[in-house]
């Protein structure tokens, strides 16, 4: 397949390269930033569907392109959240008949992509294989086991030849496809999960301490619910979604569970490795679930607590990088 690649973090790049073995795949950057793929750009990749328990490295040099000039078969669109408003005009400008898969943790992406494109011009994805950070031009990755989820509004959209087409495409990697009805819930849900982290590391200062301290854990499970509270108001049933439902076992019990994950090895990789690079869009959605609670009128008040934790978070530990 002749796929593009629009957004050059972390996800994009990793894609870029898994592609790549099978498929023709471009990889679409700023003119600015060309300097950075020059020698190529330097993966750490631990592959854990292999078993890998160390980071293996490859010089990945990307097929670059700056501009959107010919019809793909598939256009993978993996900007950070805050960016998708900045790049839909392009993209429906100039993507001709191509196919567009839309893969990011983003609180509204239906509100944003209805503002641009009709329901049959796009898919939604989510890529739950992928997780690590980007700096410059080393990016450094693990591949999960879970499967890449493709977003279908009803049952009979399971059979859709471009969506069948897109599974195949990742079968070929031994990545495996989950269909999700209603995925905007499910993304919804997800954001919430992942959002929260912005505030409770802001606070705690580090993830180390927030891991060590179970005041700081306890509080971002209140400021989780709080979180979830908005999505039970528009209508997402809580129960369908992993691990959202299990918020309403005794606190303490999940604050000593959520202890030990945290705490696992792969579960610091993994986080810290976002963080290095990602924490903005956790921060921009956090804001984004903020913005949303105030609309509704809902209480919400460890979350608030939280908003100076990250502006100062923001101030004096992270320069927001853009997608290359």
């Amino acid at each position: 397949m002749n796929i593009l690649i629009y957004g050059a973090g972390t996800i994009g790049l990793t894609l870029s390269w898994l592609l790549s073995h099978h498929n023709n795949v471009n990889l679409l950057v700023r003119k600015k930033n060309m300097a950075y793929y020059e020698d190529g750009i330097k993966l750490q990749i631990k592959d854990l569907r292999k078993k890998e328990k160390e980071y293996f490295h490859y010089n990945y040099k990307p097929k670059i392109v700056t501009t959107i000039d010919k019809e793909y078969d598939l256009i993978f669109v993996t900007v950070n959240s805050s960016q998708l408003e900045s790049v839909l005009p392009d993209l429906v400008k100039n993507k001709r008949r191509s196919n567009l898969l839309f893969m990011q943790n983003n609180w509204n992406i239906d509100t944003h992509l209805k503002k641009y494109l009709s329901q049959e011009e796009y898919f939604v994805g989510f890529p739950s294989f992928i997780g690590g950070g980007r700096l410059e031009n080393k990016v450094k990755a693990i591949i999960f086991p879970q499967p890449i989820l493709l977003g279908v509004s009803n049952e009979k959209n399971k059979h859709d030849l471009d969506l069948e087409k897109i599974s195949k495409l990742f079968e070929l990697e031994n990545i495996k496809a989950k269909y999700v009805l209603n995925i905007e819930n499910w993304l919804k849900v997800h954001c919430v999960q992942q959002a929260v982290f912005a505030g409770a590391i802001a606070e705690a200062k580090s993830y180390k301490n927030f891991v060590n301290n179970f005041k700081y854990i306890k509080r971002m499970i209140l400021a989780w619910k709080e979180g979830l509270s908005l999505c039970e108001m528009a209508g997402i049933n809580l129960k369908l979604y992993s691990p959202a439902r299990y918020l309403s076992y005794p606190l303490n019990l999940i604050a000593i569970v959520m202890k030990y994950e945290f705490s696992r090895p792969i579960m610091n990789e993994m986080i810290l490795g976002h963080m290095q690079y990602g924490y903005y869009e956790w921060a921009d959605e956090y804001y984004e679930i903020l913005k949303t609670g105030k609309e509704f009128h809902l209480s919400m008040p460890i979350w608030n607590s939280y908003s100076p934790f990250v502006k100062c978070y923001m101030a004096t530990n992270y320069k927001e990088r853009k997608s290359e």
